[in-house]
């Protein structure tokens, strides 16, 4: 997965949030059968949080705190003290709150059932700023769009969009989006029952499965007809034969799979040739008394 909007696509328990966790290094590796992730050509472990941020599908926030305290809780959390002064990170928590368009809602508390506060899409760009603020160059998303209305959702996507043409690698799983956030994907993951039924750019999605006989019908939208195909909704037409074999197995036997195992064979090369990543104790942001201490305080 490159520089740009990765997604990662399938219905219902075809394993999307599973595969980003894996992607992620937030599963047990002892549950996997094997495989290895490798971050610019390195076999990582732990270091990988230190250079990507997770945004989970459900915001965790507290409803008590404002956007701009919780956006500062989070830089006194992850920021180390040694490289950050409060000044710096005040300037780090300020600049997040222009780059996601929350300048009038900083001062607003984020709510809870009792207490009125932000709104759906508000409080899903708070939880993307609070994983922000160690500037990482990796994001992760579940399901970002889940729970927002249409015109919601494709402002959170937008905004997506124009932090992964700042240099960021977006990964995120999505369900059933409207093609205007569709057609924001650079390269897409269609999953079915837990197995890959195609990988490669997004532009090219169509193509592949007109190839296989699967007709899209005129203002269909692409990521219903994908999932109306992998659903078994819609029957090959031009090619009935491909019924015969499953999604998966035919993209096995197709171009775009030996394009990317040409390309992760170039990646990986030998297993000697992989280095390993190793968590330096320079790099943790705080001591854990440190930590316990701004949990407590931003608790209070």
């Amino acid at each position: 997965m490159k520089t740009g909007m990765n997604a990662i696509m399938g219905p219902t328990g075809s394993g999307k949030t599973s595969l980003l966790d894996v992607i992620a290094g937030r599963k047990d590796p002892r549950g996997l059968r094997g495989g290895q992730v490798l971050v610019d050509g390195q076999q990582v472990t732990s270091e990988l949080r230190l250079s990507s941020a997770y945004v989970v599908q459900d915001d965790i926030l507290m409803g008590t705190l404002s956007v701009r305290e919780s956006l500062l809780f989070s830089a006194n959390l992850r920021l180390p003290r040694q490289l950050h002064s409060a000044s710096v990170k005040k300037e780090r928590v300020e600049s997040i709150i222009q780059e996601l368009g929350l300048q009038d809602c900083a001062d607003t508390k984020i709510g809870t059932e009792f207490l009125r506060g932000l709104s759906g899409g508000e409080r899903k760009r708070c939880s993307i700023g609070m994983e922000l603020i160690t500037s990482p160059s990796l994001l992760f998303l579940d399901e970002p769009t889940t729970g927002l209305d249409s015109n919601t959702a494709n402002s959170i996507m937008a905004l997506l969009h124009r932090l992964s043409r700042c240099g960021k690698t977006i990964i995120f799983s999505i369900h059933q989006p409207r093609y205007s956030i569709f057609r924001r994907f650079d390269h897409l993951t269609l999953l079915h029952k837990g197995e890959v039924v195609y990988v490669g750019p997004t532009s090219k999605t169509m193509d592949y499965f007109k190839s296989l006989g699967y007709e899209c019908e005129p203002f269909n939208n692409p990521a219903d007809f994908f999932l109306d195909i992998t659903n078994g909704e819609t029957k090959p037409q031009s090619k009935p034969d491909t019924e015969e074999k499953s999604l998966a197995a035919l993209y096995r036997e197709s171009s775009f799979y030996n394009d990317v195992t040409k390309e992760l064979s170039h990646v990986i090369g030998p297993a000697d040739s992989v280095s390993r990543g190793g968590v330096h104790s320079s790099l943790m942001p705080h001591p854990s008394f440190t930590s316990s201490r701004w949990c407590v305080g931003g608790l209070c």
